[in-house]
């Protein structure tokens, strides 16, 4: 089990949902200010899933410092890579080492996995996080746009109704 001075990393729960979602308020757009009941499924659907893992870094009081979500990808043009799609670390618990033994965990989990690769995505724009992941070991690679296409989804059905989103 990895650990920063003071903090053990462990993989996530349901009961860690508000602790979630203090970290990820540090990511700074409202886009990761998710209430923890609306968290509290998605770390359920996550955790049972063997595709990817849902990391907490922990205090010894059990306070949530920082959280990592890592998911594979296979696919048929190459060995496929680990992604990190989350990383965040409570802002007034920054510079102690939790995100870089919460990558450390990420990668970990990947070379487990058998994926060659670990990768990441950072906004342009954020520069000091730039050089934390190269503090990492991580390269910038390329450039590109993300393009999205809003689906609709089956959210709830019973035999009066149906509701899509």
């Amino acid at each position: 089990m990895l650990s920063a001075p003071g903090y053990t990393i462990r993989s996530a729960r349901i009961s860690d949902a508000e602790g979630i979602a203090t970290a990820l308020i540090a990511l700074g757009v409202d886009r990761y200010c998710v209430p923890p009941e609306q968290l509290a499924p998605r770390i359920e659907q996550l955790t049972g899933n063997d595709a990817c893992k849902v990391l907490v870094a922990e205090d010894s009081n059990g306070v949530i410092a920082g959280v990592c979500h890592v998911a594979g990808v296979r696919n048929l043009s190459t060995a496929g890579y680990a992604e990190i799609m989350e990383l965040s670390v409570r802002e007034d618990l920054q510079r102690r080492g939790i995100g870089k033994t919460l990558v450390a965990a990420a990668r970990a989990w990947a070379m487990q996995q058998q994926y060659p690769r670990l990768r990441l995505r950072s906004g342009v724009h954020r520069t000091e996080a730039h050089s934390f992941y190269e503090s990492c070991g991580f390269t910038k690679s390329r450039a590109s746009y993300a393009f999205e296409a809003q689906l609709s989804i089956l959210i709830t059905q019973d035999a009066t109704s149906t509701t899509w989103v």
